[in-house]
């Protein structure tokens, strides 16, 4: 059965910024998607196959296997279960972002192309219906649509389009310290720098590398990282619990001393030259002892002096550790505002609002 496909048909919506899955125009293997308003187990059935599936995404498919509200939470920490039922990865998906909702009756079932230009403008997509029918036939309409796509590539609509937002340096090495009492301080940007570094930019680059493998198109993942979610409310309790109630009360766990040192940074808004550590050993002991009181163990002396001891780098490991404790719930441009950051030779610091920050046990 041949066809033939009239650029006539086409029919071009405005979605809103709130629709991640736009892409580039280019030849790449998520430039159409499947998207339906009316079901189509014939249609589905086609795209779900990833042998003719002529290289279309079918969103149920790509996100098979894979904890997607997980996912979005890491990016997302405070979405409602409303919005995220609003960001269900199925094929009706991009209907529920269309600037004017009524559009959706025009659509049943077919192709879409999405392409994004400024920040403050709307995303575009192109429709393509689809005819029911054979996989020959139908092999036979999504060729057509591709030339078709390739056409509003060169000819019809040269559209602005963002460039990769996500952009990691490589680990700056510091200099080696002047004398022994800056060894802690030279290292702790190679260790738990501010940000884009060594530790945590392997970790991210793990992260984006095993979401590209399970088939997430890079584009979703690049609009996730954009968001700027509010920040939490964070709560000491007091049996020493982290909590962070407006991201669904998450609980922030750690070991007895990366906690004790997280909390003695959260009592000093001002921050701590790591030189002057040693001011703090007494303060230190104090949150540390009661921590290990409720594990019934006690707690010693020397452990403190060695993580206080400017000359060493246990502090920037304990740091390390603390940074981990946020980024593994939780993307790195909001967990930014919830562990120990700042430059050489300049105090350390939570930079998170005294505001949003409560200690039940000195209330």
């Amino acid at each position: 059965m041949g066809v033939s496909f009239n650029m006539e048909k086409m029919l071009t919506f405005e979605f809103k910024r709130e629709l991640r899955i736009f892409n580039y125009i280019d030849d790449k293997k998520y430039d159409l998607f499947y998207v339906e308003r009316e079901s189509c187990e014939q249609l589905k059935a086609f795209f779900r196959d990833s042998d003719h599936n002529h290289g279309v995404t079918y969103l149920p498919q790509i996100l098979k296997g894979w904890d997607y509200e997980g996912l979005i939470r890491y990016f997302i920490p405070d979405i409602t279960d409303e919005e995220l039922a609003e960001m269900r990865m199925d094929s009706r998906y991009p209907l529920r972002h269309l600037v004017n909702p009524v559009n959706a009756l025009k659509i049943d079932h077919g192709l879409m192309l999405f392409l994004s230009g400024r920040k403050d403008s709307h995303v575009l997509g192109f429709y393509f219906p689809l005819m029911v029918g054979d996989n020959a036939f139908i092999s036979e309409q999504v060729e057509l649509i591709k030339a078709a796509v390739k056409k509003i590539r060169d000819e019809v609509f040269p559209y602005e389009i963002n460039e990769c937002i996500f952009d990691v340096n490589e680990m700056r090495v510091p200099d080696r310290p002047k004398s022994p009492d800056d060894t802690a301080d030279a290292y702790f940007e190679r260790v738990t720098g501010d940000n884009r570094i060594a530790i945590i930019a392997d970790e991210i680059r793990q992260r984006l590398e095993m979401l590209r493998k399970e088939g997430v198109p890079e584009n979703f993942i690049k609009n996730l990282m954009e968001e700027k979610p509010k920040l939490s409310r964070l709560v000491v309790k007091n049996d020493f619990r982290i909590l962070l109630p407006d991201y669904n009360n998450m609980e922030i766990k750690m070991e007895p001393m990366n906690k004790a040192v997280f909390i003695l940074f959260l009592r000093h808004p001002e921050g701590i030259v790591f030189k002057h550590l040693p001011d703090y050993r007494k303060e230190l002991m104090f949150f540390y002892s009661k921590i290990r009181q409720r594990d019934g163990r006690k707690a010693e002396w020397s452990a403190i002096e060695n993580v206080t001891d400017p000359c060493q780098n246990l502090i920037n490991e304990k740091c390390a550790r603390i940074r981990g404790a946020f980024i593994s719930q939780f993307s790195e441009n909001i967990a930014r505002n919830y562990f120990i950051t700042g430059n050489r030779g300049e105090a350390k610091k939570i930079t998170l609002p005294r505001d949003l920050v409560t200690i039940e046990w000195f209330e």
